[in-house]
C-alpha cells in the first residue's frame, strides 16, 4: 500500500492534505451583551425577488422577503416587501415592530435603501 502512494502523485496530494479552517467574521458586541428580550436587538436583510400572483387575469409581480432576525435568540420573523424603496421597508418594519415590539438596536448590511440604528445594545 505505501508503495502505491509514494507513487502516485494524486493518491499522496489527496491523503495527505493539511485540513484547511473556514475563516470566521467577527462578531458583533451586540449579539453577546444584551437583555434576553426578544428582538431587542435586530438584523436585517432582504430576500428576493419574489414573482407573485393577485388574482386571476392579473400580472405577475415582484415582492421581496425582509428578514428579521434576533440577535440573541437567533429567531427569524418575515415581512413581504412590495418593492426596495425606502418607504416599503418602513411599511414591512412598522408591521415587525407591531408584533414584536420595537427594537432598541438594528443592524444591517449597510444597504443603500436604508440607514436605520439608534444606540448600541450592549448595557
Amino acid at each position: 500500500m505505501r508503495n502505491i502512494f509514494k507513487a502516485c502523485s494524486e493518491c499522496r496530494r489527496r491523503f495527505k492534505a493539511k485540513l484547511a479552517y473556514q475563516m470566521m467574521a467577527p462578531f458583533p458586541m451586540s449579539g453577546v451583551k444584551q437583555s434576553l428580550k426578544t428582538f431587542e436587538c435586530v438584523g436585517v436583510d432582504y430576500a428576493g425577488s419574489y414573482l407573485t400572483n393577485q388574482g386571476r387575469g392579473k400580472p405577475r409581480t415582484k415582492r421581496y422577503l425582509c428578514l428579521f432576525t434576533c440577535l440573541a435568540m437567533r429567531t427569524v420573523h418575515l415581512e413581504l416587501a412590495y418593492g426596495l424603496d425606502t418607504d416599503y421597508f418602513i411599511n414591512s418594519f412598522t408591521r415587525m415592530t407591531s408584533w414584536m415590539g420595537t427594537p432598541s438596536y438594528v443592524v444591517s448590511d449597510n444597504g443603500t435603501n436604508w440607514l436605520v440604528g439608534k444606540e448600541s445594545c450592549a448595557n
